[in-house]
């Protein structure tokens, strides 16, 4: 692992009320490097509803994640989703280590 990449640094991401990201995985053509993402959960979970993290095959405790402060990691290739904001604003950082090039 190489660490984080000034062109490829963490972003703050912000979903308001139907804000969602479906499916998809983190690395591609222009971000090959990447290894391991992190989202770090800025938000009280008492402000919104909704906007809970989905890892394909993975059980994961939801309320566990949304807990202000509290950092999820997971590899780059594991297809992932955030779900509907049903009430309220969800804020995190998002963001990915970066190594060699998956060949």
């Amino acid at each position: 692992l190489s660490g984080i990449m000034d062109n490829d640094g963490p972003v703050v991401m912000k979903y308001n009320v139907d804000g969602h990201y479906d499916w998809h995985i983190d690395i591609g053509k222009n971000v090959s490097n990447r290894k391991i993402s992190f989202i770090i959960q800025l938000t009280d979970p008492s402000t919104y509803e909704g906007g809970d993290i989905e890892v394909l095959n993975a059980t994961l405790k939801k309320d566990l994640f949304k807990e202000q402060g509290n950092l999820i990691i997971f590899p780059s290739y594991i297809p992932h989703k955030i779900h509907k904001i049903t009430k309220g604003e969800r804020v995190s950082i998002v963001g990915w280590i970066h190594g060699n090039s998956f060949k």
